[in-house]
């Protein structure tokens, strides 16, 4: 909690232009603290002081791009476009793997040697993983959202 030069408490980050100087004094009133901050040598302090960093930095982003927060249903949307697209990649390099399994093979003896069990082992440790990892960093994530979404509208 801040005071602004009147005296009073100013509570509100992101208030419009008729309330600018509140906005301005909350600014001074961070930035000085951050400056008081860095100057310490405590792990605590130089950890706070970042924190604060970030958090001006957000502000004036918020600021310039109109005060738009994203929402939980955008991010639901661009995680579930990853993980189409993802899977999308996914089905290529199998489909790619399977029928054109040969030429390939051949293409990458050229620089690697590798029999075709090695070869067969790699590309399909690679599509293990690959589909690993959409499911933890698009799908999980996805369906998250989807459940605290319905816990809090409903």
């Amino acid at each position: 909690m801040f005071h602004n030069a009147n005296g009073k408490k100013v509570t509100r980050i992101y208030q419009y232009d008729g309330v600018l100087s509140y906005r301005q004094d909350y600014e001074q009133a961070l930035s000085r603290t951050l400056v008081s901050l860095e100057r310490s040598k405590s792990t605590v302090d130089i950890a706070v002081a970042g924190f604060l960093s970030a958090r001006l930095k957000g502000d004036y982003q918020q600021r310039v791009l109109g005060n738009s927060v994203m929402s939980i249903e955008s991010v639901r949307r661009a995680l579930l476009w990853c993980a189409v697209i993802n899977y999308g990649i996914l089905v290529i390099w199998f489909l790619f793997f399977m029928l054109a399994h040969d030429w390939i093979y051949l293409l990458h003896s050229r620089w690697f040697h590798m029999s075709v069990e090695q070869f067969d082992m790699l590309h399909y440790a690679g599509m293990a993983i690959y589909k690993i990892g959409v499911l933890l960093l698009n799908l999980v994530p996805f369906i998250v959202l989807h459940i605290v979404d319905r816990n809090i509208s409903g």
